[in-house]
């Protein structure tokens, strides 16, 4: 619809050059272009770049705009599996779209076939690959996935988060403690750590005191540190929700609307 609109704009501004060229001489044609051929410029470019990009995209974009994900989905799949297209916005699309109608499958199938072919993209989609591990109830095998990440250097702070999260799902409260733990303290120290993820490291380690006598009381004080940071960084609840609804429109933070939710109110509650 933008492209549209872009182009009734073009043909009416072409519209009032036509009007000038029919009814204005051409030495006043000539004083004209001088003063506005730089806006023109402005104008046209743009909009022939534009132009260019949709009709070289033009199904895919229209299959966006459509939101027909099993028809985009089949498009994406032509154009990786049997095309070899590995443009990374394919990949992402593809395994988005997978997950739009829930063919969880069709994203671990895609992870595998990049392993092989393109590893990096398996790092930059790191974190929708594990959704899809989560989502499809594969929890075990979503550990092991954000294990392998966390075995290939210095993984960021949401990696570190689910690979928490995932050991908590299985069941392996003490590792999940501990990474959960090294999380709502700040550990390392080095870098800006991401609120939320110091709030959710926090609330699940209230969540896992009840699990681990042993750790119990550690764990309370981690959480604790935890909740403190977030409400002198944050300030308001907010700021919290504001953040927590822009983390949930990503494909990971569908996974855990209802934890962002309950960070939230046990962070805040007491205001």
């Amino acid at each position: 619809m933008r492209i549209i609109f872009f182009n009734i704009f073009l043909v009416f501004f072409l519209l009032i050059a036509v009007f000038f060229v029919l009814f204005w001489t051409k030495s006043q044609m000539a004083a004209l272009m001088q003063m506005v051929w730089p806006l023109a410029l402005v104008v046209v470019v743009p909009l022939g770049v534009m132009d260019t990009v949709f009709l070289l995209n033009r199904k895919l974009l229209i299959l966006l705009e459509e939101e027909d994900w099993p028809a985009l989905t089949a498009y994406l799949e032509k154009k990786v599996y049997e095309e070899g297209v590995y443009k990374p916005r394919y990949i992402k699309l593809l395994a988005q779209s997978c997950l739009a109608t829930e063919n969880f499958n069709g994203v671990v199938s895609l992870k595998n076939r990049l392993a092989a072919a393109k590893p990096a993209l398996v790092e930059d989609n790191a974190l929708i690959f594990g959704a899809a591990y989560l989502l499809g109830g594969k929890t075990a095998a979503a550990v092991e996935f954000f294990r392998e990440r966390m075995e290939k250097g210095s993984p960021g702070d949401w990696l570190r988060w689910y690979y928490g999260f995932s050991l908590t799902l299985t069941g392996a409260y003490e590792k999940a403690g501990t990474v959960l733990g090294e999380l709502a303290a700040g550990v390392p120290a080095t870098g800006t750590r991401d609120t939320l993820v110091t709030g959710l490291a926090a609330f699940l380690l209230t969540e896992l005191a009840g699990k681990s006598p042993i750790a119990s009381a550690r764990w309370r004080v981690r959480a604790e540190e935890g909740k403190n940071r977030v409400r002198k960084a944050l300030k308001t609840a907010g700021k919290w929700t504001k953040k927590g609804e822009k983390l949930k429109a990503e494909v990971h933070g569908a996974v855990i609307r209802s934890y962002v939710d309950r960070a939230g109110t046990w962070i805040w509650g007491s205001n």
